[in-house]
């Protein structure tokens, strides 16, 4: 049986998909968004509750959307890593169980750039 909630997921993360493949017009429409790059942020390893801090409030509901589906499948937390090996092939930037003071790690430099 289809589940209509898990397939309209699955759509939305199809948009970020295509999105994240190509080079084309949308890409540069919606990478301009962001402060931060649009690629690390979807390789980085957050809940929805911390990409929100990423998200800028001009962007449209429908993209929210799909980047709080793609959180939902992506994010690992801290307690379903069973080994410290696992840590270590995890992310550095955008990753919410690698924090510094408090804070998730962030490459300003390639922000700027």
């Amino acid at each position: 049986m289809l589940n209509p909630r898990m397939h309209h997921k699955c759509l939305k993360m199809a948009w970020l998909a295509r999105i994240y493949h190509s080079q084309g017009f949308w890409n540069k429409v919606l990478q301009k968004q962001f402060k931060h790059p649009l690629k690390q942020l979807l390789q980085g390893n957050l809940p929805y509750s911390l990409m929100k801090t990423f998200i800028p409030a001009t962007i449209l509901p429908f993209w929210k959307e799909c980047l709080k589906a793609w959180c939902q499948l992506n994010y690992i937390s801290q307690p379903h890593l069973l080994q410290v090996l696992e840590i270590y092939n995890q992310p550095l930037w955008y990753n919410a169980n690698i924090i510094f003071n408090h804070l998730i790690l962030t490459n300003e430099k390639l922000v700027k750039k």
